[in-house]
């Protein structure tokens, strides 16, 4: 990945400035997603009713002593990821800390919900939202979290290689212990130009869990396709949230540019940059003439897909 966008950073300084509050996604309430269908509630499964800080290795941590921790919903928004996505699942099985697991299968064309459907057959804390079609990162990320039955969100992405549930545990427990808002996971010692895009761009990390009450209201999330991680960012900075960087020691991801031959993949990652920057200036802007016009301006790009 290049270097961050300037923008980021002109949001980043203009959003610690006071603003009237921000007009977001309301918190959730446990309603049914508008998305799509929802697979069957499995046994066990509760079901639906109405200054940065510095970077801590991944290792795993002693519990508190009491009370019991509180649960945690992972939430893994995917797109035709059916080749990838089984490793995730298998590692967020070993972590007891994570109760509930939801797979957004944002509109796959590949077989990815029925990877996810077979390991649901085998692990009832495991559910699939499939949305008829492909709404981007921001929806699916939302969609997930309005069904998680937790405040606490672990946000993964689905293409991970080398995670191990020490990594997870590492994720949590800050927020958790209340010593985050957010934390956000970045790569180390997995692979060069991966371990290089968190240390040119940190911000753009899926990798993070935080308590979905205190984010729910990251305006225009739901709009911001891939540019969802950089509203996390730009949310947190403006609220003056406690972020914690948590380093994932040889963990990796299958790049745009392996899933897909070139020509698609550059397209992806453009647009993945565009939607970034938009947000950004969007943001910068907003936070300068009122939260009260974020909305109409994004309203140009709000057909961004992941």
């Amino acid at each position: 990945m290049g270097p961050a966008p300037s923008l980021f950073g002109l949001a980043a300084r203009v959003c610690s400035a006071s603003c009237a509050p921000a007009g977001g996604i309301p918190p959730a309430d446990h309603a049914s997603p508008r998305g799509g269908p929802l697979e069957p509630v499995p046994p066990g499964f509760p079901s639906m009713s109405g200054e940065e800080g510095k970077a801590r290795p991944a290792e795993p941590s002693a519990a508190p002593a009491s009370p019991g921790p509180l649960p945690v919903t992972a939430v893994i928004p995917a797109h035709n990821e059916a080749p990838r996505i089984g490793a995730v699942l298998r590692v967020l099985q070993e972590v007891p800390l994570v109760r509930h697991i939801i797979v957004v299968d944002d509109g796959s064309t590949d077989g990815t919900a029925q990877v996810v459907q077979r390991w649901a057959a085998r692990d009832p804390r495991i559910r699939l939202l499939r949305l008829p079609e492909n709404r981007g990162k921001g929806a699916a990320m939302v969609e997930g979290a309005r069904l998680s039955p937790s405040d606490i969100v672990l946000f993964l992405d689905a293409d991970l290689v080398g995670l191990k549930p020490a990594h997870v545990e590492a994720l949590i427990w800050p927020v958790l212990r209340d010593e985050a808002d957010m934390t956000v996971g970045l790569f180390r010692g997995g692979r060069f130009h991966t371990d290089w895009s968190h240390i040119l761009t940190p911000f753009l990390s899926g990798q993070r869990c935080l308590r979905w009450s205190v984010f729910a209201r990251t305006p225009e999330l739901e709009e911001a396709g891939w540019g969802a991680e950089t509203a996390f960012h730009l949310h947190a900075a403006r609220e003056g949230l406690r972020l914690e960087k948590v380093i994932l020691e040889g963990v990796t991801q299958v790049t745009k540019e392996e899933k897909a031959k070139f020509s698609i993949a550059a397209r992806n990652r453009a647009r993945m940059y565009g939607h970034i920057v938009r947000y950004a200036a969007s943001f910068a802007l907003a936070a300068l003439v009122g939260y009260g016009v974020f909305g109409r301006l994004r309203a140009r790009g709000r057909k961004g897909r992941a």
